[in-house]
């Protein structure tokens, strides 16, 4: 009996599992044993896999609370995270110009706005590939976004891997649509 249970637990994860890896916004490849899963990432740009990460099954626990340990660590180590920068236009706090008055900065000067860039993590969390949809989620914020983008999305995870994550957003954001706004998850 306890043998039947554990095969179908297995047979059950397996299932939920490679649905999981299959949006994943990176190549993912395991092999499940009746103890552990082994995961194995392959770069979008390479043949070579590496090994990421092994997970020590607990049949303890549900299926999807195991997947979702794995995942929360995928998220934090692994999955992709390109940067958003924006140029913000921002006065001089009255403190601030006061400052700025002591040290004798001229009026004209401290009345401008300054330029501030922000930069924001956006971090890739799943990948539709036969939509070519892309959830994205401000790691600020909390906001899980939607897009739709106008290349193939491997063609992008691949440039991705060896682009700065500040231009990786750039391109993306040129190349995305919006599908919706501010969806807090």
């Amino acid at each position: 009996m306890i043998i039947q249970e554990t095969n179908k637990w297995l047979a059950e994860f397996k299932k939920k599992f490679i649905n999981f890896c299959e949006k994943a916004p990176i190549i993912l490849s395991f092999n499940l044993s009746p103890t552990e899963v082994i995961l194995f990432e392959q770069k979008y740009n390479s043949e070579n896999t590496n090994l990421l990460y092994t997970f020590q099954l607990d049949y303890t626990q549900s299926v999807q609370l195991n997947i979702a340990e794995i995942k929360k660590w995928l998220l934090e180590n692994k999955y992709p995270i390109m940067i958003k920068q924006e140029t913000l236009d921002k006065r001089f706090t009255s403190d601030e110009m006061q400052i700025l008055i002591d040290k004798q900065i001229g009026l004209d000067d401290i009345l401008k706005q300054r330029k501030i860039i922000k930069e924001t993590k956006m971090r890739i969390e799943k990948l539709i590939i036969k939509r070519n949809e892309f959830h994205i989620r401000n790691l600020e914020t909390n906001e899980l976004n939607f897009y739709y983008l106008d290349i193939p999305s491997v063609l992008f995870l691949t440039k991705l891997s060896t682009m700065k994550p500040v231009d990786a957003w750039e391109m993306f954001n040129k190349k995305a649509k919006l599908l919706n706004k501010d969806k807090k998850i």
